[in-house]
């Protein structure tokens, strides 16, 4: 692929003029078109990025994303803080359950070691 680079185009609109009347336009008309070509030519020069415009360009955009970056490394520092205290929270209850758990398989062994024991001395009270 072969780039080039190419300069706008500059018209000399004095001899864009004369060459016009030469083809047989009115010189009013000539110049008018000349002036139209001047106009156009003036506002694409002043719409022309230049390597500096670029250069600045590529700055902001860099700083923008610097920002960018630095606003979610805080949010995803914030959210891994949250997400921790959850952890923290939940291995809390799970310790709490455990506990639970403990407690009331031993008033079930106690419930049970209760009525078995009520059964045997019914059974000998009534046998």
């Amino acid at each position: 692929m072969n780039i080039t680079h190419t300069m706008p185009l500059i018209i000399d609109t004095l001899q864009f003029s004369k060459r016009m009347q030469k083809a047989g336009l009115q010189q009013k008309v000539a110049d008018e078109f000349a002036e139209i070509f001047r106009e156009a030519q003036t506002q694409s020069l002043e719409n022309l990025a230049t390597k500096q415009d670029l250069k600045n360009l590529e700055t902001i955009n860099k700083q923008d994303l610097n920002n960018l970056e630095q606003r979610l490394d805080v949010r995803i520092d914030k959210l891994e803080s949250k997400f921790d205290s959850l952890e923290s929270k939940f291995g809390s209850l799970e310790s709490k359950f455990d506990s639970l758990e403990y407690k009331l398989t031993l008033k079930l062994f106690l419930m049970l070691t209760a009525a078995v024991g009520a059964i045997t001395w019914l059974d000998k009270v009534v046998n």
